[in-house]
């Protein structure tokens, strides 16, 4: 399938892939198109896959899968306000995701604990991948503080916008 591609491409074992964060290198990289994507090509290929939007800053996730991004969501479930089986929805294309929350709820500091750790036990008898779309790495450190809470992290650049060195700042930091 092509998402069993583009992990073999990335070095990545798809058995061993439970959980993932893209980022974007820069604002308006496209990160959450491809994370919508990636979502959808995983479950054609037979996955059970969540996609959360993380990007407590411009979320955008709900809007492109349908739903609304001042909802319920993420940001609701760290805090406690929502139990995750009521902020799930599923998507036509097979896989479920969830918004960012409600704007009072997005508190940025929340990535980075344990309460992610709990999210992703929580669903984990449910998904066989769950996938984070995260701000531009460029623009915060949210990204990073997921990416150690997950099994792998890849960048979202576009091709011939993003300077080279900025690129590779971005890499080293997530190495």
């Amino acid at each position: 399938s092509p998402f069993d591609c583009w992990l073999a491409e990335r070095g990545l074992a798809t058995f061993d892939l439970r959980s993932l964060v893209l980022a974007g290198g820069m604002p308006r990289a496209g990160t959450s198109t491809v994370v919508s994507n990636l979502g959808a090509s995983a479950a054609a290929a037979g996955r059970r896959v969540l996609v959360v939007d993380a990007n407590f800053r411009r979320p955008r996730l709900a809007s492109i899968m349908g739903g609304d991004d001042a909802a319920a969501g993420l940001g609701d479930v760290l805090t406690g306000a929502a139990d995750v089986d009521a902020v799930v929805h599923q998507h036509e294309s097979g896989c479920c995701w969830i918004g960012a929350g409600t704007p009072e709820s997005r508190i940025v500091e929340r990535l980075g604990t344990a309460a992610i750790d709990k999210l992703l036990a929580a669903v984990s008898d449910r998904f066989d991948l769950v996938i984070f779309d995260a701000p531009p790495a460029v623009v915060a450190g949210d990204a990073l503080s997921l990416a150690g809470r997950v099994d792998a992290a890849a960048l979202v650049v576009q091709a011939g916008e993003e300077e080279r060195g900025l690129v590779s700042r971005l890499v080293r930091q997530f190495a």
